[in-house]
This record gives C-alpha cells, sequence and structure tokens, in this order.
C-alpha cells in the first residue's frame, strides 16, 4: 500500500484587530485579552500538523497605519503577543500603553522585517518566553522616542531586542 504524506498549516494573525493591505487611522481603543494558539507540530499516522500564531492583539501585514492613544493589555500570540508588525508595513503608535502581554517572542511587540514608530509609549510588564520582552526587532527598523519600558522580561532583550539587519534609534528612553 500507498501512504501519501500531507502537511496541515494553520496560521492564526490578529486576535484583536487584523489588518491587510490598508491604511487605518486608529484611536483611543483598549484592545484587551485576545489569544491565539499556542504555537505547535505533531504528526498523526503520516501527515504532519502545525500551528503558528502572529499578533494577539493586532497583527498588521502590508499596512500603513496611525495608532494614537491605543493600549494593548493581556493579549497573546506564540509572535507579537501585543502587536505583530511585517516586512512590508509601517506604524507609527503614538500617546499608547503595551502591557501584560505575553508571547514566545516579542510579548509586547514584534517587527519582523517593518518599520516601527513609538512616541510617548509606555511598555509594562510583557512577558516573553524567549526574546524581546517589551519590543522584538527582527531585520526591521524600530525609532522609539519618550518610551518607558518597566518590568518587561524575556530570556534574552526584555526591555528591547534587535536582531539581524534591524537597527533601533532609541532617544529619550527609560528601560528598568
Amino acid at each position: 500500500s500507498i501512504y501519501v504524506c500531507t502537511t496541515y498549516y494553520s496560521t492564526y494573525c490578529g486576535a484583536g484587530i487584523y489588518v491587510e493591505g490598508a491604511d487605518p487611522s486608529l484611536s483611543n481603543l483598549l484592545v484587551y485579552d485576545n489569544s491565539l494558539p499556542t504555537a505547535s507540530s505533531a504528526g498523526d499516522g503520516v501527515d504532519l500538523y502545525y500551528v503558528s500564531s502572529f499578533g494577539g492583539g493586532a497583527c498588521f501585514l502590508d499596512s500603513s497605519a496611525t495608532l494614537e492613544g491605543v493600549d494593548f493589555q493581556g493579549n497573546y500570540a506564540d509572535q507579537g503577543g501585543g502587536v505583530y508588525v511585517d516586512d512590508s508595513s509601517v506604524i507609527t503608535m503614538v500617546e499608547s500603553h503595551v502591557m501584560e502581554n505575553q508571547a514566545t517572542d516579542g510579548a509586547g511587540l514584534e517587527i519582523l522585517g517593518g518599520a516601527v514608530s513609538l512616541t510617548n509609549t509606555v511598555s509594562s510588564y510583557n512577558s516573553a518566553g524567549d526574546e524581546g520582552g517589551g519590543v522584538l526587532v527582527v531585520d526591521g527598523t524600530l525609532t522609539a522616542t519618550n518610551i518607558t519600558h518597566g518590568m518587561d522580561e524575556a530570556a534574552a532583550g526584555g526591555g528591547i531586542y534587535v536582531s539581524g539587519t534591524g537597527t533601533a534609534t532609541v532617544m529619550n528612553t527609560v528601560v528598568y
């Protein structure tokens, strides 16, 4: 008898807010207590199943968005517990809070190749199992002005973790 191995991929993105190919302006919002599945892989006979998740609070794909007074609190995803930004997105976040989010990587915010500008924002009590408790920048760009990172935690880069070709310009910022 012949067995055919089939691989199944389930990808989840944006439990609270999902934006793809759009340029919204969001203001005065609380994005609270949204969760996506934990990353996993399993075999069932000859078939393989993979699950991944991005952006428990918000997921931005191929988008330009402006967020003012938008708070992300208590959200979960494997990547980017609070906010996930892909390689073709540009996000501006002003006077916002990113608090108590959880992820394997990038608990508060994960920038995977995109660009994010943070101004007058608080990042606190976010918890990543691996990298980037507050912010994880992988091959992307972060500009942070007047930011407070307090009690963010991760195995590496509790406040801010930058890797690959990522760049970060950080001004007037407290990391504790």
